[in-house]
């Protein structure tokens, strides 16, 4: 299980919303500018991105959330 991704074009706030969310959840911050992709496959990615131009990740088969 691959928990949850949080893809970010701002890491500092999308580290307060992962800890925000508490250890009952296991949370994954991953760069949306990174060249190298998450190397563990999420059960769930959320979109964290102030830029609605930004072309976040997507997984295979994982639900998507995109917060703005």
């Amino acid at each position: 299980m691959g928990g949850l991704l949080l893809i970010s074009d701002d890491l500092t706030r999308t580290g307060r919303l992962a800890r925000s969310l508490g250890p009952a959840r296991r949370c994954t911050v991953h760069d949306l500018y990174d060249d190298i992709a998450p190397a563990e496959l999420p059960d769930l990615n959320v979109g964290d991105v102030a830029g609605l131009t930004s072309e976040p990740l997507r997984a295979t088969g994982a639900p998507f959330l995109f917060l703005t």
